[in-house]
Formats: C-alpha cells, structure tokens, sequence
C-alpha cells in the first residue's frame, strides 16, 4: 500500500490544495482527492448536504494543480478558482507515489461510502413499503394548494415522505416534510443525482422539466399537465440534469428555478443557469412583482398561491411556449379533451396587493404548446 506520507519536494500539494479549498467554504473529509476527476462536497454556507461545492486536483502535471467554485458564493457558473501548488516542479518519482495515494483514498472512501449507502437505503425502502398513503387533506397540501401524488406516503407523527430514485427508476432515498413543512432526507441514505418525477412519466424526445421542491413541481404540473422532476434543492438540480440529459438526449430539458434573491447569492439562478448549460436547455424564473419579494416569495407555487391558478397558468403557458419554441421542440402535444376537468384545487383566492410582474414572453410562437391530458401515473420504480 502507498505510504502518504511520502511527498513530493517544494511542499505538501494536498494540504495546500485543502487549505484552498476550505478558506473558499468547501467541507473537505480528509484530503482532497487529485485524480483528475470533478469531486462535489458540501459547503459551510449551505443546508447540511448540499452538494454547491465542486473541485477537480491532479498531480499529473510537473506543478501540481487543480479549480475549485463554491456555488453558494459565486456569482455565475463559470465563477471558478484556478488553483496551482506553489512549491515548484515535484520529484517525477514522488509524483507517481503520490498519484497512488490518492487512488487509494479514492477507492477506500468509495467502497465506504457505498457500504453507508446501501445499507441506509435498505433501510428507508423497508420504512416507506410500511407506510400509509398521504392524506389528501394534510395541512402541507392545503397550505400549498396542491394535490397528493400517488407515491407519497405519511408517518404516524403526521410527515409525509417522498420517495427518491436513481435514473433507473430504483428507490435510493426519502424526503420528510413534516406539517410545519421543513424538510429532511433519510440519514446517510444517498442523495446526490436522485429524485422524484411529480405527475407522470419521462420519455425521450418529450419536455423534461426540472423543480426544486414538490410543492412548485406540483403546481407546474397541475397547470401543464406535464411531468416535472423534483430535484430536492438548487445544488442536486445540476446532478439530476446530468443523468437525465444522457437518458432523455432528445428531449428540451426546461428549469423552473426558485428566485432566491433574498440571498447573498441567487443559488437557484446560478445552478439552474449550470444545468440548462449542461443540457443546452433553458431557464424560467418566476416573475415575481416588488410587492411579492417584499412577501418573501421565490418560486412558482408562491406565485400560485398568490395569484391563483388561472392567473399563473395565463402566463406560463406563453413562456413554455416559447422556451420550447427556442429549444425547436414543435410537435403538437395531446390537447385536453372537452370532458376533463382540472382537479379542485386547495388554493386561496389571489391577493389583491400582489399584482404580477409584467410578461416579456407573452407573445405566443408559431408552436403552439397546448395542454396535455396527464394520466396519474409514476415511473417505473
């Protein structure tokens, strides 16, 4: 087995590297890992498992070197730290050993974290086939004027849990949104590129549409008749973008990101910016009036709950138009026969004070993007 400690001249790359990447907010277990490959951690700023932070080292060069960006801090996605060790060229043969070692922790940290992994999983599955499907009438649901899935199951203390799958449609992990509506994940059960598809099914070469909680992926739904996936928050957006975008190429991949811009950052706008990036897709920001930030209201259920649904259905609709319109998605979609009926939905009147933003997309294209009867139905789980 490598020794580490055994380092090249001019230096300790790793300690520096580490030194780097913990003064820019990156929580780093250990040593960083150089091997050349993109690592995501959490960051100090961010909810516990966040994911905002990402870094890639390597010792391969005759200077070792690497870049780092704190998502929660920067201002853009190409807000990027270049990083070089400052100890000068390294010992080739140093150079390699120290290349061993980062294997090594690589691979032990890997087989670790996926022993961790899969037990707590194992665990959460056994948890959510024992309970109950949520009430319909659970105060969450009222409060964000939303309807249940079929998939969302209710502890005994009243939280509801969503359950969470890789791209292959396994259960990985659980959401807890307890009544007061703050929300966990299953301890130590994966999180990162997992998710939930809210109100029906993806296939290839039709629109996929990312949100972040389940209340604004609900509403999108609810207004669309489409599938949106549920990414859990800003900083997995990017990691469910990535798996979707491979399994899905052909379709336009749309985000309906939260406007946080009560923050020092706007993280959803940023990561929901890398994202659409990612997959050469494109963005929509809920346009929120003065009076609504002043609320403190970021996203598109705010904006339902406000406003009503009519009202928010009035301006979306032109805006998917349109983004679909950009992304040269122009086949007809199913329109809404004559005897369905939107679901009743818990949703107070709109309020009268928070009158919305104007709408620069309002014009409709050529395309016309016409409501999709939504059969119920979840993926293949």
């Amino acid at each position: 087995m490598p020794d580490p400690a055994r380092r090249s001249g001019g230096g300790d790359p790793e300690t520096e590297f580490l030194d780097a990447l913990t003064d820019a907010g990156l929580i780093i277990d250990g040593l960083p890992i150089m091997d050349g490959e993109i690592h995501r951690v959490s960051v100090t700023d961010g909810p516990k498992g966040n994911g905002d932070g990402v870094y890639k080292g390597f010792l391969n060069g005759k200077v070792p070197g690497g870049w780092f960006i704190n998502y929660w801090t920067a201002k853009t996605h190409k807000d990027i730290t270049k990083w070089k060790a400052s100890g000068g060229e390294s010992d080739p043969v140093a150079r390699l050993h120290m290349q061993a070692v980062a294997r090594q922790s690589r691979d032990d940290s890997a087989r670790a974290l996926a022993a961790t992994h899969a037990r707590q999983t194992a665990k959460a599955h056994a948890l959510y086939d024992k309970l109950p499907p949520a009430d319909p009438a659970h105060a969450y649901f009222i409060r964000k004027g939303v309807t249940a899935d079929d998939d969302i199951r209710q502890t005994r203390n009243g939280a509801l849990v969503i359950p969470l799958y890789d791209v292959d449609g396994q259960f990985r992990t659980l959401q807890y949104i307890p009544p007061d509506g703050e929300k966990y994940l299953y301890k130590e059960a994966p999180k990162a590129g997992h998710f939930n598809v809210v109100g029906g099914a993806l296939r290839n070469g039709e629109p996929v549409l990312y949100a972040e909680g389940y209340a604004t992926a609900r509403s999108i739904n609810q207004l669309t008749g489409l599938p949106v996936v549920m990414t859990v928050d800003a900083g997995n957006m990017l990691n469910v973008a990535d798996v979707l975008f491979a399994k899905y190429p052909n379709s336009p991949h749309i985000f309906m990101a939260d406007d946080d811009h009560q923050k020092p950052v706007n993280t959803g706008k940023v990561m929901a910016d890398q994202a659409a990036f990612t997959t050469a897709g494109m963005v929509l920001m809920p346009e929120l009036s003065e009076a609504e930030r002043q609320a403190g209201m970021t996203d598109f259920n705010d904006i339902h709950q406000a406003r009503g649904a009519e009202v928010l259905r009035a301006t979306l609709i032109p805006r998917l138009n349109d983004a679909l319109y950009k992304l040269n998605y122009k086949e007809t979609v199913m329109a809404t026969p004559d005897d369905i009926t939107p679901a009743q939905e818990n949703t107070p009147e709109p309020l009268a004070a928070l009158q919305p933003a104007a709408n620069p997309a309002a014009a409709t294209p050529a395309f016309l993007f016409v409501l999709m009867a939504s059969t119920k139905s979840c993926m293949t789980k």
